[in-house]
């Protein structure tokens, strides 16, 4: 029996607080839930203060990406990193691809075509919490958000990786490096078992052309009191996070 033939739950460009408690989610053929902020990218700085940027992945076509007072973060090529930050003033949507932005201050000299913006304003603290989620295809938990994230107490098995982090400045165009992430005191039950390469919690960025595959990504992960019972050899799969506790 097929409960749904994508992710349970999605949470995409979304602020304030996700709070999932006492649930359960089976029988999915995509994750158990997923939560992530939207890169755009710069096609053209056109003055001092506006850029017009584009949606990249066909999924995203006609998104609003922001709005007058959103924060917004500047990611120059080759770096990851959040550089600058500035506030809209107005945004004004071109087509299902393009829109424009103009922006409070200036904009950096450094900003040029190929590099990322990022909507600071639109992430949510996540909690997940007393949940099961297993007997579905993909992973329990993907998760992309800069803001405080708990997982704790959950039962969770899962034919790919349990719990998976990937920010992407490639194909998904997924933001949201996290910054501080505790995961304790879950049962994780019979993980990672679809045959391909993958680990019970499993920190894997992917980035884009042009972009610094060596540059750390990820950072404050704690992994803490978890109980796991697998006979895979792949716990922990970690690579560009800084500050990884087990």
């Amino acid at each position: 029996m097929v409960s749904i033939i994508a992710d349970a739950t999605h949470f995409c460009n979304t602020k304030g607080d996700v709070i999932i408690e006492d649930c359960r989610f089976e029988n999915m053929l995509d994750d158990g839930t997923n939560v992530h902020g939207t890169y755009v990218e710069v096609a053209e700085v056109l003055d001092a203060q506006t850029v017009r940027v584009a949606l990249k992945h066909f999924q995203q076509q006609g998104f609003t990406f922001a709005g007058e007072g959103d924060e917004i973060w500047f990611l120059y090529t080759p770096s990851h990193n959040r550089a600058a930050e500035n506030t809209v003033v107005s945004y004004t949507k071109i087509d299902n691809q393009f829109s424009e932005l103009v922006f409070k201050d200036p904009l950096p000299s450094e900003l040029k075509q190929g590099d990322l913006l990022e909507n600071k304003t639109w992430n949510p603290t996540f909690t997940l919490r007393d949940s099961i989620i297993r007997n579905h295809r993909a992973r329990n938990i993907v998760l992309k958000t800069p803001l405080k994230t708990v997982i704790e107490d959950n039962t969770l098995s899962s034919m790919m990786s349990s719990i998976f982090f990937r920010g992407e400045t490639y194909f998904w165009f997924e933001s949201g490096a996290v910054q501080d992430v505790t995961i304790r005191n879950n049962t994780f039950d019979y993980c990672a078992h679809s045959g391909a390469e993958h680990a019970v919690l499993y920190i894997t960025p992917r980035s884009g052309d042009g972009f610094d595959e060596s540059e750390l990504f990820d950072r404050n992960i704690r992994f803490e009191n978890n109980t796991v019972k697998t006979f895979g050899n792949r716990i922990v799969w970690a690579d560009r996070v800084e500050g990884l506790s087990i």
